[in-house]
Order: structure tokens, then sequence, then C-alpha cells
């Protein structure tokens, strides 16, 4: 995830072994939703997810990539100044 800390945007890159139907979460600290992505079919290989934080408040967030089976494939913390 780059950039992290950030401001406006940031961007999840990852590397699929075989195409996945993807969607993002990101939560604040108290495990509430506060921005879902929809779900797109990415090809196997590198893809790039943009997720924008513009309208966010500053703090701690959680970001969780799942499948379209609803399976964690990945989380990570975010900083948002």
């Amino acid at each position: 995830m780059y950039p992290n800390p950030a401001t406006e945007i940031t961007h999840l890159k990852i590397d699929l072994n075989k195409a996945y139907t993807l969607s993002a979460l990101i939560t604040d600290i108290n495990g509430r939703v506060v921005q879902q992505t929809q779900p797109v079919l990415y090809s196997k290989g590198t893809a790039r997810i943009d997720l924008p934080l513009k309208d966010f408040a500053a703090g701690n967030y959680f970001v969780l990539l799942r499948d379209d089976a609803g399976n964690l494939l990945w989380t990570g913390k975010l900083l948002h100044q």
C-alpha cells in the first residue's frame, strides 16, 4: 500500500496467482466500514486498486481485501493525515 501515510489517495498493488474478483474495505479503528469498493474482476498478474481518501478524517484505518466468496486475502494498516 502506497503512499502510507496518505492524504488524498492510496494504492494497493497486488500480485495475483490467478484471476480474482476483489473488493477493498476500509474500516476505522472501531471496525466500522467507512468505504467499500465495488467488486472488480482482476486478471492474473499485477493489479492496482486505488482508494480515494480525501473525505476521511485524520487517523488510523484498516484496509481489508476480500474475494467474491468473502475470504480475507490481505489486511493492512493505513494512516491518513
